[in-house]
């Protein structure tokens, strides 16, 4: 990002590893934890599944139809201000207010829908390295009523307002779009997909696609992932990263799969960024479970950080050897990871953590620390649960989708109608 210029940002998803594998590959200093009540913002009447930062702007996508200045519960704003939006929204940083809020018209000037199917809904955002476009991934078969079918790109400028891309017509179709991630020069998706189109070529493409920043699908780079046998959840791709340790030459991606082009991947899986995209021997050591589908991941040079459900787990992987380095159980799905420094910071639909080693808290929690939907692990005792830092997530089922971190402050996004007791639904900051 270099259009504001890059800031210090760790994050779950969305952001092309080429554009942070500068400060990932530098030592990371030890920050404070956030506090745990969060700052006042605005927020959605929906759930939000995608946080990115630009500059001073934080783009968010979900299920949401408002923008509000005081929380209401369950889909509905309070008394404060209200904007509409379809699903796609951004806040000034700042202030937290929406962008170029105006308080008299009730406006944004990030004005933008994403909308034509019966339940429209923004999965993944993505940044490109330079911070000059924004690409959308989700269920969808409008962008500003222009025909987009599940994936579409805006050109952002220099104050963080976007122009829908009119020449970025690709069309990923037979399923969702789950996963985005931009290099310098290319967008790769991820997903439940089985077709690709451009310039009135389809391909087959079994749920991951290549695709250049003028809307071409890559003719070559084709793996095909089986999620047939065993599939859990959603099968397919649910996040991609580019490798760092190797400057973006491979791409790491997790979801609910079994093998790639033929070859045995059990939900996690390196892949050549380039070519036809096929599978390094990388392999991810340690036991992994029979039913684990991965929600996120997040790569730096020395390490591989990643969120599991269906075995409900955070693993740390070595990202050139796969070794295990690290595994703590939850008692449901880890949903996305964040680095606070060196702490991860896990967030999900869990309500226990293991805080000793080997424990194991299945489904009721067993003897494992309580940490409602969000948890930060200390990476000085093998990556269990820092019990000192414990806010909560409350109201709906899922809790938080995607954790962003910039400098000494949390994003979440997700599920949730109250953070730590204070009533802040599905958009919050911690300071």
């Amino acid at each position: 990002m270099v259009k504001p210029p890059l800031r210090p940002l760790l994050k779950a998803a969305c952001v092309g590893a080429t554009a942070v594998a500068f400060l990932l590959t530098q030592a990371l200093p030890a920050l404070a934890l956030p506090a745990i009540k969060p700052d006042s913002t605005w927020m959605t009447n929906g759930p939000i599944r995608a946080v990115v930062e630009i500059g001073q702007v934080v783009y968010v996508g979900g299920q949401f139809t408002a923008l509000c200045q005081v929380a209401g519960g369950v889909g509905a704003c309070g008394a404060g201000d209200t904007i509409a939006v379809d699903n796609l929204a951004a806040i000034d940083a700042t202030t937290g207010q929406p962008l170029g809020y105006d308080s008299v018209a009730h406006t944004t000037t990030f004005d933008h829908s994403v909308t034509g199917t019966s339940a429209p809904i923004v999965y993944d955002l993505a940044a490109s390295p330079a911070g000059d476009r924004l690409f959308i991934g989700g269920q969808f078969a409008k962008v500003d009523g222009k025909s987009r079918k599940n994936v579409a790109a805006m050109d952002i400028d220099a104050t963080g307002q976007g122009t829908l891309d009119t020449a970025f017509r690709a069309k990923l179709t037979g399923g969702r779009v789950f996963g985005l991630e931009a290099s310098a020069t290319r967008l790769y998706a991820g997903g439940t997909f089985t077709q690709a189109a451009s310039q009135g070529t389809v391909y087959a493409r079994y749920h991951l696609a290549s695709i250049d920043y003028s809307g071409n699908v890559d003719p070559s780079w084709a793996p095909t992932v089986d999620a047939s046998a065993g599939c859990a959840r959603d099968c397919g791709i649910r996040e991609l990263a580019l490798a760092v340790d190797d400057g973006g030459a491979s791409i790491f991606v997790t979801g609910d799969f079994n093998s790639i082009d033929g070859m045995a991947r059990k939900t996690l899986a390196k892949l050549d960024a380039g070519g036809t995209g096929t599978p390094r021997s990388w392999t991810p050591g340690g036991f992994i479970g029979t039913n684990a589908f991965g929600y996120d991941l997040l790569p730096t040079d020395t390490k591989l950080y990643v969120a599991e459900g269906g075995s409900d787990f955070f693993a740390l992987f070595d990202p050139v050897t796969g070794d295990m380095l690290a595994k703590t159980d939850t008692n449901g799905s880890v949903q996305a990871v964040a680095l606070e420094g060196d702490t991860p910071i896990i967030g999900g639909h869990f309500r226990f953590v293991a805080d000793n080693l080997g424990e194991n808290c299945g489904t009721s929690g067993g003897t494992c620390a309580a940490h409602h939907k969000i948890a930060a692990l200390d990476p000085a005792n093998s990556y269990l649960a820092d019990n000192s830092w414990n806010p909560s997530l409350d109201g709906d089922y899922h809790g938080a989708w995607s954790l962003l971190v910039d400098g000494t402050q949390l994003y979440i996004g997700g599920d949730y109608t109250a953070v730590s007791g204070v009533a802040q639904q599905y958009f919050a900051r911690l300071s």
